[in-house]
């Protein structure tokens, strides 16, 4: 009786210790936090940037976010990126020059508070991308709430290809105002410059 009794506690032990390991075969280190997900393909994001390039007009600022994986450096607001990864683009517009509102963004090809009007993602970005390298979103949304310089950022979106583009971002962002740059210049794709 005591063996039958020590075998039945057995059992559920294994059980527990061999489903726990399903976790070590995702190939996600941060467990689902600061990830690109293209259809089921997940990439981790490690940094991100807000551009700054003014006013759009008397009721909104566009300001620009980026989120970069492992593999891109952000050096300095005048030169840009450098290295290769992945990178997530959108053109926003929000209240604040310094910051993005929290709310949800939703995609409008006219620009209007709260809203993006481009969105884009490069899978193989390097300072030798060309154009066609980048593959367009035309519809979703992106949730943002910001606690200090604490940036949530999450998406869902779907690419020219029909491609469900999700992931979040937690983390601080860097920030670099260009607005001098380009006081004349109110066009879409600006990318880091």
């Amino acid at each position: 009786m005591t063996n039958l009794f020590k075998v039945l506690l057995i059992i559920p032990l294994l059980f527990f210790y061999n489903c726990s390991d399903d976790d070590d075969n995702n190939p996600n280190p941060h467990g689902g936090n600061n990830v690109l997900r293209v259809g089921n393909v997940e990439y981790d994001l490690d940094a991100g940037l807000i551009e700054n390039y003014g006013a759009w007009d008397d009721e909104m600022v566009n300001l620009d976010l980026s989120l970069f994986s492992s593999g891109i450096n952000i050096s300095n607001c005048s030169s840009g990126p450098s290295g290769s990864g992945q990178v997530l683009y959108f053109e926003m517009f929000t209240t604040n020059e310094n910051y993005l509102d929290d709310g949800t963004y939703t995609y409008s090809v006219n620009p209007e508070l709260g809203t993006f009007d481009y969105a884009d993602y490069a899978l193989n970005w390097g300072d030798d991308m060309n154009e066609e390298d980048w593959i367009e979103c035309g519809s979703g949304s992106v949730s943002i709430e910001r606690s200090g310089s604490n940036y949530t950022i999450s998406w869902d979106l779907i690419d020219d290809n029909g491609i469900d583009i999700t992931g979040n971002f937690s983390g601080v962002l860097d920030y670099c105002d260009v607005s001098e740059d380009l006081q004349s210049s109110q066009s879409s794709k600006k990318r880091f410059k």
